[in-house]
């Protein structure tokens, strides 16, 4: 009699055991999920901010491909006027040359400067992506520490468990 109650009593623990291991593995796999969703929306992000990064590339290239084009319209422009005035006028060969190559100049320069802000604007994109990359790597192995933590945790449960009992 005294040996079906200790057999009832240890069936009855291991029960208790069961449910708390359950438990525990339930626990273990809402928080396997939570990570892969966090994973999957560190992925997203990365994902949506290396579209806008090539976006913005893509818009800055636009707006670099409008100026110059407004520039060469201005050139047309000035050269037209040139030819113009001399053909009204009395200025010489020498000052329509001068006007032309100083327009000219000036659509340089403003080429050279819509080309260091173009640069200037993809240094700033590649340190945010670099950032974001970073922060990205950081979250990640947090994650894995995590991970590694409740496996730990997990593990030293189920060891500590069945050792008080033995």
């Amino acid at each position: 009699r005294e040996r079906s109650s200790a057999l009832s009593r240890a069936a009855q623990e291991l029960e208790v055991r069961l449910r708390q291991m359950q438990g525990a593995s339930s626990a273990l796999e809402r928080d396997l999920r939570a990570a892969r969703e966090r994973q999957d929306a560190l992925q997203l992000e990365w994902k949506t901010s290396e579209l806008q990064l090539a976006e913005d590339q893509t818009l800055a290239e636009r707006h670099h491909a409008a100026r110059l084009l407004e520039a060469t319209r201005r050139r047309d422009t000035a050269q037209h006027t040139l030819v113009q005035l001399k053909k009204k006028s009395s200025l010489t060969q020498r000052q329509l040359e001068e006007d032309l190559l100083q327009e000219m100049e000036d659509v340089k320069r403003r080429i050279v400067g819509v080309s260091r802000r173009r640069e200037a604007a993809a240094s700033d994109l590649a340190e945010e992506l670099s950032r974001l990359q970073d922060k990205n790597d950081a979250d990640a192995e947090r994650l894995e520490q995590l991970r590694r933590k409740l496996v730990d945790r997990t593990r030293a449960g189920a060891g500590s468990g069945t050792g008080s009992r033995s």
